[in-house]
């Protein structure tokens, strides 16, 4: 797969603000009830949905505590979750990082169909500006409502193999360094 020059700090970034994520769904999910019971609609069933990647699952978990969902049942891996389960619900999608756009673009096509409301979150945007604004404009998709966030924007470059990626090369670098050096402080670093 693609190799990012960011890899190695997405946990770090997405541990550290985890609960902010948490807490940013949470205030959209509370509006989205108030403006469903105001127009008397069935209350939420909320099912909370993440790509592949541990790290989204361990958000997604929070975002489900936060919402006072139970993680064994409310958090789903969007590709593993059996259709019937996805009728009539109020999917939230969270993924860690957008590159390409392709991984949101399957989340869409598989939930979509079946769900009452949409809501995604994308932590780490790096989707070309016309991709964004595309995903943005999203307020129905397959007669479902539909919305997308993007916590934070990066314009990264993507490097197809690791040996191409500069950040990988420096850090290749200082790990010949550490390893060639006598000196105790670098090769205990």
């Amino acid at each position: 797969g693609a190799h990012y020059n960011y890899f190695f700090a997405t946990n770090i970034i997405a541990d550290r603000y985890k609960e902010s994520i948490a807490n940013t769904v949470k205030e959209d999910v509370l509006n989205l009830g108030k403006r469903l019971k105001e127009g008397n609609v069935i209350p939420l069933n909320i099912k909370v949905l993440y790509s592949k990647r541990e790290i989204n699952k361990r958000i997604a978990e929070t975002i489900a505590e936060k919402l006072n969902l139970k993680p064994s049942q409310d958090v789903w891996n969007y590709e593993r979750i059996p259709e019937n389960m996805l009728k009539g619900v109020d999917a939230i999608v969270f993924d860690v990082a957008a590159g390409s756009g392709n991984t949101l673009k399957k989340a869409l096509l598989k939930i979509a169909p079946h769900a009452r409301i949409v809501y995604t979150y994308v932590m780490i945007n790096r989707m070309k500006e016309l991709d964004t604004s595309f995903f943005k404009e999203i307020k129905q998709f397959s007669n479902t409502e539909s919305s997308i966030k993007f916590l934070m924007n990066f314009e990264l470059p993507k490097y197809d193999k690791e040996n191409l990626c500069p950040t990988c090369k420096k850090m290749e670098e200082f790990r010949e360094i550490r390893d060639r050096t006598e000196i105790r402080a670098i090769k205990d670093y």
